[in-house]
């Protein structure tokens, strides 16, 4: 009868010597299992990858022409669409187009360094700006937008996103204010429950 597994245990240092070089071959043939494991899924997945891009490019690309050319005619018929500017959502048959802006944040210049706009702060007396370990504050900066912008090569902005809510699509599609060659989609942001 076999031993139970509580009861094994070395009974000499000759048979734990033994316990430890099986554990040792034990234990590499495991991370050789894992190490081919990974191989094998990685070689599957590699062709199973290409097939999908193959489908994915064509769809992506219209998908791009599509809400280009959506974009392109909302922005042309803009005024008339939302009643000279008096809202930012049109609800059409299939579906709704959106006009956003992103909250504003703080932007430096290029040329312009982290520790040039800190030492800009302190001279101009915007102490208010500056935190305590030598940064730049950016929500105060927000908060006083023009004070903020005496400070050479910072400004206050945000963008404006255009939205697609097709009705037989779950997630919002999203373009930017810059231009993407991928097609983009607003899931719902984890501990976040979509509305339904």
């Amino acid at each position: 009868m076999a031993k139970k597994k509580q009861d094994l245990a070395p009974q000499s240092k000759e048979e734990l010597n033994r316990f430890i070089s099986e554990l040792g071959l034990t234990a590499a043939e495991i991370r050789q299992i894992q190490i081919e494991l990974a191989q094998e899924i990685a070689a599957a997945i590699e062709p199973l990858q290409a097939e999908a891009l193959k489908k994915w490019t064509p769809k992506n690309e219209r998908g791009v022409e599509l809400r280009e050319a959506i974009y392109a005619y909302a922005q042309k018929h803009r005024t008339a669409l939302t009643d000279n500017e008096a809202r930012k959502t049109v609800e059409l048959l299939a579906g709704l187009l959106q006009w956003r802006f992103t909250p504003p944040a703080v932007h430096l210049a290029e040329e312009i360094s982290e520790d040039e706009a800190v030492a800009q702060a302190k001279k101009l007396g915007l102490d208010q700006f500056v935190r305590q370990k030598e940064v730049l504050d950016r929500e105060a900066m927000l908060k006083e937008p023009a004070e903020a912008c005496r400070l050479e090569g910072v400004t206050i902005r945000h963008r404006e996103d255009f939205v697609i809510k097709p009705l037989n699509f779950p997630f919002p599609i999203v373009r930017k204010s810059r231009r993407t060659s991928k097609l983009e989609f607003e899931e719902p942001k984890e501990g976040k429950k979509k509305k339904k």
